[in-house]
């Protein structure tokens, strides 16, 4: 359970920097919308993460609760290529911080 407050903050992040991204998209081709996401996912990916560190320190400190992320394979990677076309990768993988 969150406990920072981060995710409202990581959202709006997360979209203004996706709406600039589908502002430049110079295409709707399979390939122009996969190398947004995998932008998207390289610009949000380390403060989302952050976030998610920062708000786990929180709870520890607070709560006295250890928590641990599971860890998600990149959805870049060549295992979910093969499990998904390039326009269905799962946007849970570029949200999953927020």
């Amino acid at each position: 359970m969150p406990s920072s407050g981060h995710g409202p903050t990581q959202a709006v992040l997360d979209s203004i920097s996706l709406a600039s991204l589908l502002y430049d998209l110079p295409s709707n081709s399979a390939a122009d919308i996969e190398a947004l996401f995998r932008i998207q996912f390289e610009r949000r990916g380390p403060s989302a993460k952050a976030a998610v560190w920062a708000s786990q320190q929180q709870d520890q400190l607070l709560f006295n609760r250890v928590r641990t992320l599971p860890s998600l394979p990149s959805p870049f990677s060549s295992t979910c290529h093969e499990k998904r076309n390039s326009l269905s990768l799962s946007l849970s993988h570029f949200f999953y911080f927020t």
